[in-house]
């Protein structure tokens, strides 16, 4: 991706109907961040990620791509480099875990939809990654919420993908899946150099894992830069509409008392 921003808004101006969302929203990602996206319901944080892969255009302004305007990017190339992990998806067939995740290498397969022995691979790796070989030939439909959650991780892992977009990823996760998703997508962030952004609502965990957060709140930027800057900003409380007291020190589990790790954050389930 070169030196230019993985993923950069640059006066996005949308709107649904009537209910403006974004005025002149300028973010920038830069490449190799963990980006932690936060704000209250309806801030805007579904739809950020919708027109960051292209799911959603800007009325005006740009969104842009390493550099690149997204929509002059053709949709094979913009689908290998961005890849987004829904809060839900409902499939209308009733594909087993496996197939599912194969259809994340779909930007790789040729025009007859043939995988090969990379496509395979791609899949072996993501479900293992995600802990969901166990399961890869049970149908989809019949995981629990949370095991879809993961299916669906593992489906955008197979993309290989440069940036990483996750809505709400660990909204249907025991709070020990929880860690783990986390530390899971971080360690890949670390050591693979993938870029991440993740619209999340616990900013406990937020303030944990991410490298860095920014909050939305009326249609702006609230708030951006070191989670321990970004926690103890003044505006951050009433942009996200709970009262907070930060702690350094050991990190424990809440929500409204933020804890600032010094020995990094806490291990997840293996």
């Amino acid at each position: 991706m070169g030196a230019a921003a993985a993923i950069a808004f640059e006066g996005v101006r949308f709107a649904y109907g009537a209910r403006q969302v974004f005025a002149d929203l300028n973010l920038q990602v830069r490449p190799g961040e963990m980006l932690g996206l936060l704000g209250r319901n309806g801030a805007g944080k579904t739809t950020w990620l919708k027109l960051a892969c292209g799911l959603l255009h800007p009325a005006r302004g740009a969104v842009k791509l390493a550099g690149r305007p997204l929509q002059e990017v053709p949709r094979r190339e913009r689908s290998r480099a961005v890849a987004l992990v829904p809060q839900e998806l409902h499939m209308p067939f009733p594909f087993s875990v496996d197939e599912m995740v194969m259809l994340g290498r779909t930007p790789y397969l040729g025009s007859w939809g043939t995988e090969g022995p990379a496509d395979r691979r791609a899949v072996r790796r993501a479900l293992a990654l995600t802990a969901t070989a166990d399961f890869a030939g049970r149908p989809f439909h019949d995981l629990s919420a949370g095991e879809r959650q993961r299916v669906l991780l593992a489906m955008a892992l197979a993309q290989e993908p440069q940036v990483l977009l996750l809505d709400e990823p660990t909204a249907h996760l025991d709070a020990a899946h929880q860690v783990w998703a986390f530390d899971l997508v971080g360690r890949l962030n670390r050591e693979a150099g993938l870029t991440v952004v993740a619209a999340v609502h616990d900013l406990q965990l937020a303030a944990w894992f991410c490298s860095r957060l920014a909050v939305l709140a009326g249609g702006a930027v609230a708030a951006d830069g070191p989670p321990a800057a970004v926690v103890r900003a003044p505006r951050v409380a009433d942009a996200l509409g709970i009262s907070l007291e930060v702690r350094p020190g050991t990190a424990r589990p809440g929500h409204h008392v933020i804890t600032l790790p010094e020995g990094g954050p806490p291990d997840g389930p293996p």
